[in-house]
């Protein structure tokens, strides 16, 4: 009886830190807090990283860009495909140098991308943000 009591604990706990998780991103993103937000692009559950990439594609601060090119390789495909997302949208805030830069980092990863799902997002990210260069590789 107490292993079972102990589990449904713990299953409990386990589902309740994603859940407070999403409410402090949605927060943040709500205030524009990017520091509290790139605290969660590293978190240790797949589905906050997710939520958090998707939320940085809204508040648009490339002090997450570096971050978000970094999540082009999590092992989880939606954190991928939410970090492509989210690169796409900064589009209006970046200049020539960091243009380059984010299009030369979706143009390698489009090219060992194994999901078609996030492949897509990365076409879709390069439409909005992509340079000449990605122009030619595609």
């Amino acid at each position: 009886m107490n292993r079972f009591i102990i589990l449904c604990f713990a299953s409990t706990f386990a589902f309740a830190q994603p859940e407070k998780a999403r409410r402090e991103i949605l927060i943040a993103q709500d205030v524009r807090d990017s520091r509290a937000l790139s605290t969660f692009l590293s978190h240790k559950n797949p589905d906050v990283r997710s939520f958090a990439a998707f939320a940085c594609g809204s508040v648009q601060d490339t002090l997450h860009a570096h971050l978000l090119v970094n999540l082009l390789s999590d092992k989880d495909y939606h954190v991928r495909t939410a970090s492509a997302f989210a690169l796409g949208q900064m589009n209006s805030v970046i200049d020539s140098t960091r243009r380059a830069s984010l299009s030369s980092a979706l143009t390698k990863r489009l090219a060992i991308e194994q999901s078609r799902h996030v492949a897509l997002r990365i076409v879709e990210a390069l439409g909005k943000v992509g340079d000449e260069m990605s122009l030619n590789v595609l």
